[in-house]
């Protein structure tokens, strides 16, 4: 499931790699539609983002200003987007596989927990997921 639009995913991509050479590759298609979609939401929001340069793109004041006002915001939606994705697989794959959520407070004692899971659930199947809220897993 996707939460952003592509416009956002495509533009945030760019401006992370400040090409859409790069980040077409990152996101598994070509520069054409890229950039036609970064051109579509420069025109939305009625600005130019980009500075197009011979082989290299540009962040202008206005794309800068935007990433970085998205960039938190966009981070957090990412987040949210895994653990939806992950809640989602678990929910459909076998019941028998352990998951374990961390925050990464618990880190150092994960091997712990996995140890006493495995002798009191005989688990073979465990599954790790770190920034997790386990209670989102069990909803």
């Amino acid at each position: 499931m996707t939460f952003c639009s592509k416009q956002l995913k495509y533009f945030m991509e760019s401006a992370k790699k400040e090409s859409f050479t790069l980040a077409a590759d990152t996101l598994c298609i070509t520069p054409s539609p890229l950039s036609r979609l970064v051109y579509q939401l420069e025109q939305r929001v009625g600005c130019q983002l980009f500075e197009r340069l011979p082989g290299k793109t540009k962040l202008t004041e206005e794309g800068k200003a935007l990433y970085q006002e998205l960039l938190p915001c966009y981070e957090r939606i990412q987040q949210v987007e895994d653990n939806w994705n992950c809640r989602r697989s678990y929910k459909l794959s076998n019941r028998d596989k352990l998951v374990i959520g961390t925050s990464g407070e618990y880190v150092n004692k994960i091997s712990t927990v996995v140890k006493r899971a495995v002798q009191c659930y005989h688990c073979r199947d465990i599954c790790i997921i770190n920034n997790f809220l386990i209670d989102d897993l069990i909803r």
